[in-house]
């Protein structure tokens, strides 16, 4: 099975947080919990300044922090890639919100369990794209097989 992966090219990202709103829409997450977030960073002075925006989701690395971490084994790693969480194996304990070095996996306060980005495992399953992607008006995200994405970039 190819290995999926997420491209995000910077230079195309305009922050305008479309990605952050169809994350949020297609997962229904609660108040200020958020899988795709837009970081804005400033760099320069006057005349001189500049804004980067950077796109932040989960990895879905190789070897996942949170997988290792968590004592009920609710993370598993597909054959694709896609790192994914069991909500009914999580115990809400947040050792992957801890391990995490980019601070993928989010509490669900409402669930008392742990949530976080499964790049729409569902939609990708059915032939589609995540919803970040799909939304991004500057095409600053790109998804497919890793090989694919190597050769295009």
């Amino acid at each position: 099975m190819a290995r999926l992966a997420m491209l995000i090219d910077l230079t195309r990202c305009i922050g305008c947080d479309a990605c952050t709103m169809a994350c949020k829409q297609e997962n229904g997450t609660p108040v200020d919990t958020f899988f795709a977030r837009v970081l804005n960073v400033e760099s320069g002075e006057y005349p001189n300044a500049k804004r980067t925006y950077i796109p932040v989701l989960c990895n879905h690395c190789d070897n996942p922090a949170c997988l290792k971490a968590c004592p009920t084994r609710a993370f598993s790693r597909r054959a694709d890639g896609i790192v994914v969480l069991d909500g009914g194996k999580c115990a809400g304990c947040r050792y992957c919100e801890w391990s995490c070095p980019y601070g993928a996996p989010r509490y669900d306060a409402r669930r008392g369990i742990m949530t976080k980005c499964d790049l729409c495992a569902d939609l990708v399953d059915a032939g589609g794209r995540p919803s970040c992607v799909a939304a991004c008006p500057m095409r600053a995200l790109d998804f497919g097989p890793l090989e694919e994405l190597r050769a295009k970039y």
